[in-house]
């Protein structure tokens, strides 16, 4: 499938139909049978994970690159709703505290995640190209969906809407993860540009510092992911048995939906 294509259909992150808000997010697992050969290639690739099938209606590069930031407002609203249905829940007091530290844990990621983001489709888009106007909207767009269809989860869970499981835990393996972050700084690494054209649309020392602070931006993103990734374990320790397999198994899809985004804006930029 073209990249152009993939945009259009906005194929990035859980199963909603987000004309109706409070539909569940579901997994790619969870999808229809009848879905496409690269959905199913990436069940594959990634494993279970949150995507987005809502599809952008617009033609134009401005009318898309504003359907993407009007649903990341409408996700961020959503957000804002699901948490603070989550801090009125009856909880134990540890465990609202847990809760608490891993927002802010998660916060920090989201703000890294979209610098890398952002500095990444910069330099893919250096010497030009319409699609990175879309792409610089469509990233934070899938990371504010992730956070949203996680805490919608996690929100069911812990109101009891989530039926109870019992199967053997999953290790949460961001090694994945790690490969498509590498992946995405070998995509735009300098010696593998065309350098002259490079230099005709800015410079040679620009470009390379720009790089210089991708590089930055995925070390803390790194270091920030294992770091929510650690709180949610905390959480998850607080749980029943009967919750913990579902609560991990939120932390796995986000883990895996981020390898994926990594994977799409690269796919994007070729």
């Amino acid at each position: 499938m073209s990249s152009l294509l993939l945009l259009l259909t906005n194929v990035a992150y859980a199963g909603v139909d987000w004309t109706r808000y409070d539909d569940a997010p579901t997994s790619v697992n969870a999808m229809p049978s009848d879905e496409d050969d690269y959905q199913k290639e990436i069940i594959a690739k990634f494993g279970d994970l949150y995507f987005d099938s809502s599809e952008n209606p617009e033609k134009t590069t401005s009318g898309m690159a504003m359907w993407c930031t009007q649903q990341e407002k409408q996700y961020k609203n959503n957000i804002a709703v699901y948490s603070a249905k989550l801090g009125s829940l009856p909880l134990q007091p540890t465990l609202k505290d847990c809760l608490k530290q891993e927002t802010d844990c998660w916060n920090k990621l989201q703000a890294s995640l979209n610098k890398f983001d952002a500095m990444y489709l910069r330099l893919c888009y250096y010497t030009g190209g319409t699609m990175g106007i879309i792409c610089q909207t469509d990233a934070p767009m899938n990371i504010a969906y992730i956070r949203m269809a996680c805490l919608k989860d996690d929100y069911d869970l812990f109101a009891n809407k989530q039926k109870p499981s019992f199967a053997k835990m999953k290790v949460i393996d961001t090694s994945v993860w790690s490969k498509e972050l590498q992946e995405a700084l070998a995509t735009v690494k300098y010696e593998t540009q065309d350098k002259e054209l490079i230099k005709s649309y800015g410079s040679t020392s620009e470009y390379k510092q720009l790089y210089c602070q991708l590089e930055k931006y995925a070390v803390d993103t790194k270091t920030l992911l294992a770091s929510w990734v650690a709180q949610r374990k905390n959480a998850e320790q607080l749980l029943s048995d009967s919750q913990q397999g579902n609560y991990r198994n939120h932390t796995l899809m986000v883990v895996n939906a981020l390898a994926y985004h990594f994977y799409n804006n690269r796919m994007f930029g070729e």
